[in-house]
């Protein structure tokens, strides 16, 4: 098998395309005031709800990046094929306009940070306007006024950047996978570059990272997958602000195929990295710990009979972390949302609604502000595709 489309085929058919169409957007607002009902008192015990979205409602969303409960970026594509932003300014969402891809590319956007009002970078695939022959990494930048494509490395056709986290306007790192080996690549204010990455790739192996997470321009965790002939493995790097190095991280013993999608830190001591882990028949989520030391499995809740699987995780905290992803059937299609919350002690699912009338549904990104704020993204299949938000509170 090709393991880079086997990775893409991860990134694509579990949170942008194939079935998967309507953009599924969950705002937690975790505060006493309503959301779009500025003063109002909530009299009701905090859990899920829908809210408005954009007056189209149209494309699928698989990153978000918050600066505060009224101020968050959301990235995805609309129609399977162009680059889509929108923002959440506290009342409703909407779209953000967005540059034409030279040449008559179609575009994908799978992660986006922001460090302030005037400083955002998502990044994601480009590929030729005739279908998903070769993709070359995309890289995108808003400045407070307009979204403007950065020009990033000339690389192998295969390839793609899946996650991103900045610090600063002059310190993001982006990382993803060309050919088949994994990409690490560097902003510093004025222009990108490949930075090297660890870990060697044996014929027949593969190696990809799929989220990065910054604490400062000397501290970042990327985490991914190792694959082999007979299965994957967890696979986690760490950067000291020198270079990047391969840290040992745990896998269970009964599983054939494991990764990690979702990686976020809220001190030097205190990371968590999610995914999936599967076996023999159903899939089971995977939450692993940094503590300063070492990585470890956590527990946490699965379901009976179900396949079950985390994309992303945000904590503002020690004691908060929200973890989301989706619960399936025993196959590879979600059927409904799935948001795990962390209290510092364990981990528990939260209620998820979802969309009326609709059977496939995944979270694929998250984004939590202090106590205040999280919100989350994802899909729904539908046809045309049709925006939902929700409000926990």
């Amino acid at each position: 098998m090709d393991r880079w489309l086997a990775y893409l085929g991860v990134m694509r058919n579990n949170s942008m395309r194939g079935v998967f169409g309507v953009a599924l957007v969950l705002v937690a607002v975790i505060g006493v005031t309503a959301v779009g009902s500025p003063g109002s008192a909530a009299s009701v015990t905090p859990a899920w709800r829908i809210v408005p979205g954009p007056s189209l409602n149209e494309g699928a969303l698989a990153s978000v990046s918050c600066l505060g409960p009224k101020t968050c970026f959301a990235v995805g594509d609309r129609d399977s094929a162009n680059p889509l932003v929108e923002r959440w300014s506290g009342g409703r969402w909407s779209y953000m306009a967005f540059p034409q891809l030279s040449g008559g590319s179609q575009g994908h956007l799978y992660s986006v940070s922001c460090t302030s009002l005037s400083w955002c970078v998502a990044v994601g695939e480009r590929n030729s306007s005739g279908g998903p022959v070769s993709q070359y990494t995309l890289a995108a930048q808003w400045n407070g006024s307009a979204w403007s494509v950065a020009p990033t490395p000339v690389l192998s056709d295969n390839s793609v950047l899946s996650g991103v986290s900045c610090t600063s306007s002059t310190n993001c790192f982006a990382v993803g996978l060309s050919g088949e080996a994994a990409l690490i690549e560097h902003w510093d204010g004025t222009a990108w570059s490949v930075v090297s990455s660890p870990g060697s790739v044996v014929p027949g192996e593969a190696m990809a990272l799929r989220s990065v997470t910054c604490r400062s321009a000397t501290r970042c965790v990327a985490v991914g997958t190792r694959y082999s002939a007979t299965g994957s493995k967890t696979l986690i790097e760490r950067w000291n602000g020198m270079a990047w190095s391969v840290i040992a991280s745990p896998n269970r013993s009964t599983a054939k195929y494991q990764s990690l999608s979702g990686v976020s830190c809220s001190a030097v001591t205190n990371c968590f990295a999610v995914g999936t882990s599967t076996g023999l028949s159903f899939g089971k989520t995977l939450i692993e710990h940094w503590d300063g030391a070492a990585w470890s499995i956590v527990a946490n809740p699965n379901l009976s009979g179900k396949t079950v699987g985390l994309s992303a995780v945000s904590c503002d905290s020690a004691t908060r972390c929200v973890a989301v992803g989706s619960v399936g059937l025993a196959s590879t299609i979600p059927t409904t949302t799935l948001a795990q919350h962390w209290d510092g002690t364990a981990w528990s699912i939260v209620a998820t609604p979802n969309p009326a009338g609709q059977s496939e549904n995944q979270l694929k990104g998250v984004s939590c502000i202090a106590l205040s704020s999280c919100i989350a993204v994802g899909v729904s299949a539908n046809i045309p595709d049709r925006g939902i938000h929700e409000a926990y509170q």
